[in-house]
């Protein structure tokens, strides 16, 4: 797995695109992209390039505790279907550590930090679309838990076009899934829990009420297993129909090739 550095600056000018892998590697091994928050500190995620240019592109966000790698078999499929993926380390966290990262570690943060990650989606969204395999004006989110809330919280630029969330909660460090929901305006929402998730059903109904757009919720059955959450969801045998699910509802919301000529 190579690096490559990529700098996003508040303004994103002079934006210089960081090369990707060659597309058309059949191992769809991913590469570290390495870009810059709007506070100037120095963020990574692994990104899987599409086999084909002007691909739509999805910006996965993680659980708190968790990193990038967590996506990594579903971040293939989406890339066997046609997608360009990016998945984030988010600050605080060891794997998204740069020589300018220091010692931050996110069991610290407090509210505010946390309430503040959001802007970091913006920038992890211009790294993504500054890939020269991208459509930057076709972008879409997906979120674990603590990442579905950020992906809301993050997501109210217009080129992401759909969300896709995980276990999402009521209030997840001060970042509020419902009122989050209501900003990302009528833009289309996925969101699926467990029955073994205490908020499973109640986050599910307040988020409905919440939708302004097209809505879809899946409350998926619990084997009482660790997997019964987030990003694990899709790789529990009682939940195989999940994967499917989400990227059914990803063809429909955020199909690739619907942006080339």
């Amino acid at each position: 797995m190579k690096t490559h550095w990529m700098f996003v600056g508040a303004a994103l000018l002079g934006l210089a695109q960081a090369p990707a892998e060659d597309a058309k590697r059949e191992d769809a091994t991913p590469t570290r992209l390495v870009f810059r928050a709007s506070d100037g500190l120095e963020m990574s995620g692994l990104y899987w390039a599409p086999a084909a240019r002007k691909a739509p592109g999805l910006l996965l966000l993680h659980h708190l505790g968790h990193n990038a790698w967590a996506w990594d078999e579903f971040a293939r499929r989406l890339r066997a279907e046609g997608y360009a993926v990016l998945a984030v380390n988010l600050r605080g966290h060891p794997e998204a550590a740069t020589r300018k990262a220091g010692g931050m570690n996110w069991l610290r943060f407090e509210l505010p930090d946390f309430q503040g990650m959001a802007k970091d989606v913006d920038a992890a969204r211009a790294c993504l679309g500054a890939q020269r395999e991208v459509d930057p004006t076709h972008l879409g989110l997906v979120g674990e838990q603590f990442g579905a809330n950020l992906a809301l919280a993050g997501g109210t630029a217009e080129p992401f076009r759909t969300a896709v969330l995980l276990s999402p909660a009521l209030n997840e460090r001060g970042l509020k899934g419902p009122e989050a929901l209501a900003a990302f305006g009528d833009r289309p929402c996925l969101a699926a829990a467990s029955t073994d998730d205490p908020q499973g059903s109640e986050v599910l109904e307040a988020l409905k009420a919440s939708a302004k757009g097209r809505f879809e919720m899946l409350l998926l059955p619990s084997d009482a297993s660790p997997r019964d959450y987030g990003a694990l969801m899709l790789t529990d045998p009682a939940k195989k129909d999940l994967g499917d699910r989400i990227v059914a509802f990803l063809k429909e919301t955020l199909a690739p090739g619907e942006s080339r000529p």
